[in-house]
């Protein structure tokens, strides 16, 4: 009996530490990403955190530290994560947020945007 209680909890633990070591899903859009190339009517520089369900998009003008300009009109919206990508319902259709893993560039609407950190 003990040696089958023994057993259960190896399996057990193996198991929790096999969960614990794996990324969670979405977790390559989390992050800063500035424009690759600024176009003032589509792009924007983005700032992607986790949600209580979801994720948060920001999407606004970084300043020379990589932070949201607050002189600078900005959006604070949820999104999903759907098929490998991130959705925001507008109301009148999704737009869609995909990770590029062999550039590790995100695209969102017509840009591309590069991770960057806040300096």
């Amino acid at each position: 009996m003990k040696q089958h209680v023994f057993g259960l909890v190896v399996v057990l633990a193996a198991a929790a530490a096999v969960t614990g070591c794996q990324p969670r899903q979405g977790e390559e859009f989390v992050g800063r990403w500035k424009q690759l190339h600024p176009d003032e009517r589509y792009g924007a520089d983005l700032v992607i955190e986790r949600g209580q369900d979801g994720f948060i998009v920001t999407s606004c003008r970084f300043d020379t530290k990589n932070q949201c300009d607050l002189t600078a009109a900005s959006s604070r919206v949820p999104a999903t994560l759907v098929s490998g990508m991130l959705q925001i319902n507008m109301g009148i259709g999704a737009i869609s947020i995909s990770y590029d893993p062999k550039t590790q560039h995100v695209q969102f609407r017509r840009d591309e945007n590069v991770r960057v950190e806040a300096k």
